[in-house]
């Protein structure tokens, strides 16, 4: 099975967050025209980087991004159901 585009992400769809080689799988909670929400972290529609002001993270330059999951199989512990740059 092939993985979704970052564009194409749905409310309910497994992704995986990689932050310093480290993978977390989320869930995506919310979608706006711009964002896609996991909880509490919230990355860019465009290209899946952690937008975070209090760490002066966007799109651009980010700690940390998501990636689609293949499926919509992935566990997220405690829930039931263009690359930025890497700063």
């Amino acid at each position: 099975m092939k993985a979704k585009a970052i564009t194409d992400l749905q409310v309910g769809d497994s992704v995986v967050r990689e932050m310093g080689g480290v993978a977390m799988p989320l869930r995506v909670s919310n979608v706006t025209p711009t964002e896609i929400h996991c909880g509490a972290w919230v990355f860019s529609r465009k290209n899946g980087a952690e937008i975070d002001p209090d760490l002066g993270w966007d799109e651009n330059g980010t700690g940390s991004y998501i990636r689609p999951a293949f499926g919509r199989s992935a566990t997220v512990e405690g829930q039931n159901s263009a690359s930025p740059t890497v700063i």
